[in-house]
């Protein structure tokens, strides 16, 4: 039980750290300087809600992976609107979360498939990023998202911006393998 709280707050202090990273990095390129303290008021602040929002007991549903393989459907998806297609990466998303959403309403009685809307539209926000490294890129950081996703299910349930965060996640986690083998 320890082990789990712990393996928990973990994951939850690296998915903050992750993202104000991500934001200390976007304003640093942009402005060439770095603030200190608005990023570790801001967190300060990520860090409390994640931990302020986590309430009940944790637990991984093994079962969530056959929703969650949709991640590589949705970023395939949107990676074939964007390069075939030559659509905007938002409007490629727009139509993936449509498609997407139209299923549970076609499809009323599966529970199955009304779970696949938000594993898809997840994927789609994988391959919403620029992207010059290529497909297998896409794919690399949706099995990256693809075992965040299985992980964070129960974690981060009622959070808003799970998705996004997971897509986050995978996409860093593939950069960071990226630049791992072409450093060695």
């Amino acid at each position: 039980m320890k082990v789990r709280k712990t393996l928990l707050y973990s994951l939850l202090f690296l998915i903050a750290a992750l993202q104000c990273l991500f934001i200390g990095g976007i304003i640093y390129e942009q402005q060439q300087h770095f603030y200190v303290l608005p990023f570790i008021i801001l967190f300060i602040f990520l860090f409390a809600s994640y931990f302020h929002s986590y309430i009940r007991e944790y637990h991984i549903q093994y079962d969530s992976w056959q929703s969650g393989i949709w991640i590589f459907g949705g970023a395939t998806m949107v990676w074939i609107l964007r390069h075939h297609l030559y659509l905007d990466a938002v409007l490629a998303t727009a139509i993936t979360g449509v498609l997407a959403g139209l299923l549970p309403l076609i499809f009323r009685d599966n529970k199955y498939i009304a779970a696949l809307p938000a594993a898809i539209y997840c994927g789609a926000f994988i391959a919403m990023t620029n992207i010059q490294k290529g497909y297998v890129f896409v794919l690399l950081a949706s099995c990256f998202c693809f075992f965040a996703y299985i992980l964070a299910k129960t974690i981060m349930n009622g959070i808003g911006g799970k998705l996004g965060t997971l897509a986050f996640i995978g996409v860093v986690l593939a950069y960071l393998l990226y630049y791992i083998v072409e450093w060695i």
